[in-house]
């Protein structure tokens, strides 16, 4: 490994604290990049660690709803216990039924995370 890949954890870090700092950024620099704006709505695909990261950087940035898909039960219902305001199971088959019961969105961000069905906005319009 590269001697620049390596960064000392400061002094009072756990090892598990220092584990989330590289995922963390992933989500803070990918919601610094979308240009998210105060009261916008965001889907995040995926509810991978990532993904779950990107959803609490959203609303710390001040996103009004935040819709996560995902095709495990387990990840969606963690979705929605940190705050996300909408889960969809990627594998429905209703899955313009679903989402005609969201909220009107003028702007949509998303992120995909490998591992997870990425939704077309096709799917998603009703």
């Amino acid at each position: 490994m590269e001697d620049y890949m390596v960064h000392l954890v400061p002094e009072g870090f756990s090892f598990e604290q220092g584990a989330l700092v590289e995922p963390a950024a992933v989500a803070a620099y990918a919601v610094l990049q979308s240009g998210l704006k105060m009261g916008q709505t965001v889907l995040v695909s995926g509810a991978g660690p990532i993904g779950l990261l990107c959803v609490q950087a959203s609303i710390a940035a001040g996103a009004t709803k935040v819709i996560v898909t995902d095709i495990a039960e387990k990840r969606l219902a963690k979705a929605k216990e940190i705050g996300a305001t909408h889960i969809i199971n990627a594998t429905s088959s209703d899955i313009p039924g679903r989402s005609g019961k969201l909220p009107d969105m003028e702007w949509m961000y998303f992120w995909t995370q490998p591992g997870c069905r990425p939704l077309t906005a096709r799917e998603l319009v009703p």
